[in-house]
Parts: structure tokens; sequence; C-alpha cells
């Protein structure tokens, strides 16, 4: 379809963007799909970035199949929220999504639209910084939670 070709181009773009800055994309292949995801490590908790034709986010999305697993990771981040939020350089929206298997904790831009090429500056600019900053903030404490499940 012609929007799968469009959001395959896009992410080549973003996925182009990215590596001018750092390598965190430099092993994702662009895709069709409305996400982009990135292992953080942990089988199931992705670093992804999400497009739509109202909002773009970056976010941690937890999507482990079992659902008790996901609220437990979930809740062992929330618990260190404020080192997090401050690593992170603000504040992010913490869903625990209690009704659903995942849970996710994001950043969004809302107003902009993937399908129109004026946006993309912006949204390239965006996702660049919320990701970056998503993997700085998150890295460690997702490194912590994996070794603490290990043991446990």
């Amino acid at each position: 379809a012609k929007r799968h070709k469009a959001r395959e181009s896009f992410w080549t773009q973003f996925i182009d963007h990215m590596n001018t800055q750092n390598d965190l994309y430099t092993n994702i292949s662009p895709t069709f799909r409305q996400v982009l995801v990135r292992s953080m490590g942990v089988t199931g908790v992705g670093l992804n970035v999400y497009c739509t034709k109202k909002y773009v986010r970056g976010e941690i999305y937890m999507s482990k199949g079992k659902r008790e697993e996901n609220k437990s990771i979930f809740d062992f981040l929330f618990d260190q929220r404020q080192q997090i939020e401050a690593a992170y350089g603000g504040e992010l929206v913490w869903e625990r999504l209690d009704q659903g298997i995942h849970t996710r904790i994001k950043h969004q831009l809302d107003d902009v639209d993937w399908t129109n090429e004026k946006d993309w500056p912006r949204i390239m600019e965006f996702l660049s910084d919320s990701t970056t900053r998503f993997e700085q903030a998150f890295r460690d404490p997702i490194k912590q939670y994996k070794s603490q499940a290990l043991l446990g």
C-alpha cells in the first residue's frame, strides 16, 4: 500500500537522523508499521517510537507474555520514578494500564502528523531527543531489574 511505503520512508529518515547522533538505531531496519521497536536488553521491554496522524511518542513498553511480569517491571521502575525523571530531564506519563496485559511509560508530542512532511523536522527532533533520553534514563534501572529477576 502507498501508506506503507510512505511510513517506511519516514522510518528510514528517522533512523538516518538518529545515526548522525548516536548508535541506538544502527541495527534497526525501517518498517511499514506505526511503531519502531528497539530492545532495552530484557525480552519484552522495548524502547519504542510510535507515529500517528495526531501525535508521535517515545516510550518504554513492557510487552512480555504475562501480565504479572509487565506489572512487576512497571512497579519496579515506578518505585524509581523520581530518579528516572531526573535523569530523563522531565516528567513522563506512567501508564500501568491495569485493565490490560501491557504497560508503558511515555513522552508524547501532540498536533503533528507523520504523513505531513512539513512536520518531519519537528518530529525527528522530538523522537531523537526523547529516545536518547529514554535510553539514558532507563538503561541502569532496567539492568537492575534484570539482575534482580535472575536472582529471584
